[in-house]
């Protein structure tokens, strides 16, 4: 049971902040996706060196290793957002976003029990949200020209 996806995106990344609140485990997933993402896209413009940037998922969630699944998605994705933030100069996250991954955090524990019984419907999610974090405004952009 998830909103529709544009629904569901713009919930996560535009509505206001205090309306932002996940139905089920795999919106859940779908938001923890959408975070990632657009956490990635700023991790990589901070790493930048010349032309190439580090991916956020590669060198700082999945160690050696281990596999993306949801407990990694949420200690070692959202949960050390802030922590990479602090200790790259180069990476200004706004505040805005921080609250939406703070709300993101705290639903993780409140569907923890969800997530668990279903580990693939998050993670399905999670990809999907992670793929489509973004697409959104690419569409706005060409309906402008």
């Amino acid at each position: 049971a998830m909103r529709p996806w544009k629904e569901l995106l713009k919930a996560v990344s535009a509505d206001s902040v205090e309306s932002l609140r996940y139905e089920s485990h795999a919106e859940l997933g779908f938001g923890c996706g959408v975070l990632t993402r657009q956490f990635s896209r700023w991790y990589w413009m901070a790493t930048k060196v010349g032309k190439e940037g580090k991916d956020y998922l590669k060198h700082r969630v999945l160690t050696f290793g281990s596999d993306l699944s949801p407990e990694v998605v949420w200690k070692r994705g959202l949960g050390r957002m802030f922590d990479v933030e602090a200790r790259l100069q180069q990476l200004h996250v706004p505040e805005d976003f921080r609250r939406r991954v703070g709300i993101t955090l705290t639903e993780c524990d409140r569907l923890q029990g969800e997530v668990r019984s279903d580990r693939d419907g998050f993670m399905a999610a999670f990809w999907s949200g992670y793929a489509l974090q973004g697409c959104d405004k690419a569409s706005e952009e060409r309906s402008e020209e």
